[in-house]
């Protein structure tokens, strides 16, 4: 979901010619693979596989791996760096910030003038980096694309976010947490390919009534009954 998103809204930004160069960065398998992050330490898995290990398992496993990851990396990569900062403080040195070290390494090769966020859990880090790279004012966008599982609340880390919502459920979430209204953009869903939604090219030998109802019998589908497609 999070790189099909992200390829909706390269793909978007191409369709309107909006003048800019991209950068990839794969920042959440780069915390999901930091030495700070028990689970890949100790199994060699990163939350992302072992969550979707659990989508394959039913309901109740995907719940239960789903929470796992979360309190995993929560304290990996939360709890330890605080204790670490706490320490450091007392000391006047700076230890721990692994992941933010990184980030700022990141910001300064790049120079980004725009920061877009497809994942949860890293909102924290990014900041961290740009803290340490005097880069505060490049605007982050948190891209939220799980509106009802975990929630949009797992997703918002800091007030500085500008939060894209696709509900608004999303956007309620958002301005509870206290992120200023300006900075809250509600769409009408999830962001998409364009080519998700065109109309296909229907050959001319056909007219487009005839086509559709070809092809829905061919997929077992009543062509004279409303066929709806959910996406999850």
């Amino acid at each position: 979901g999070h790189e099909a998103t992200q390829r909706g809204m390269l793909e978007l930004l191409e369709e309107i010619e909006f003048p800019c160069v991209f950068y990839d960065c794969a920042l959440a398998w780069m915390i999901d693979t930091n030495s700070n992050n028990p689970m890949y330490t100790f199994f060699g898995i990163t939350g992302e596989q072992l969550y979707n290990w659990g989508l394959r398992h039913g309901a109740f496993v995907a719940w239960f791996t789903s929470n796992f990851c979360h309190w995993g990396q929560f304290f990996g990569l939360n709890i330890d760096v605080h204790l670490a900062g706490l320490v450091g403080n007392l000391l006047g040195v700076d230890y721990g910030d692994v992941c933010g070290r990184m980030c700022a390494r990141i910001w300064e090769y790049y120079q980004p003038d725009l920061i877009l966020d497809y994942t949860q859990g890293t909102g924290t880090v990014i900041y961290a980096g740009l803290k340490r790279a005097n880069m505060l004012h490049v605007p982050v966008v948190k891209v939220v694309s799980d509106f009802e599982g975990r929630g949009a609340h797992r997703w918002i880390e800091d007030v500085r976010q500008y939060i894209l919502c696709g509900t608004s459920k999303c956007r309620k979430e958002s301005l509870d947490f206290g992120v200023p209204p300006h900075q809250v953009v509600q769409t009408s869903g999830m962001i998409l390919r364009p080519g998700f939604y065109e109309q296909p090219q229907l050959s001319q030998k056909n007219t487009p009534a005839q086509t559709r109802g070809e092809r829905l019998r061919e997929l077992g589908l009543d062509p004279t009954v409303r066929t709806a497609l959910v996406c999850w």
